[in-house]
């Protein structure tokens, strides 16, 4: 299982290090170490860099993506896609967004590239890190390719 953190980052942060992912990774691992010893500090550090999440709108704009989908549930903040080959769970809260999925590439990641293109997903476990939007653009081209061989 992989679990990502997705973060809405601000456009002044985005601006700088949209080419410079590993050093918004570095500001991120800080504010999740320092987490664990000072939470006003991390606190502080998290608005500087990141956005608050609208709850409410996030979980109907993720409801209306999937709505029509046999493999979809949700209640409250908690959105599952449950199929053979994909298990994703998404879960909103004011700060970030998590999803512990079985894949590389979640079924979420999909429906929230349209929600912002200033997301920036880590999954800290694994140190893997990158922007939503350009992982999105490489997904697509890939599958374009695919249809072409």
């Amino acid at each position: 299982m992989r679990v990502f953190y997705l973060f809405l980052v601000n456009d002044n942060f985005c601006n700088m290090y949209r080419e410079y992912p590993y050093r918004l990774y570095k500001i991120f691992e800080d504010i999740y170490l320092t987490s664990k010893y000072d939470k006003n500090l991390s606190n502080r550090m998290y608005s500087e860099v990141c956005l608050k999440n609208n709850i409410y709108f996030v979980n109907n704009y993720i409801r209306n993506k999937n709505k029509l989908d046999l493999y979809y549930y949700n209640k409250d903040n908690v959105h599952i896609i449950s199929s053979r080959y994909d298990y994703s769970k998404l879960f909103v809260h004011r700060y970030y967004m998590k999803i512990d999925s079985n894949l590389n590439f979640s079924s979420f990641f999909r429906d929230l590239s349209g929600y912002s293109n200033n997301i920036f997903v880590i999954d800290f476990d694994n140190m893997d890190y990158f922007w939503l939007d350009k992982i999105i653009n490489v997904e697509n081209n890939l599958s374009k390719s695919e249809v072409f061989q």
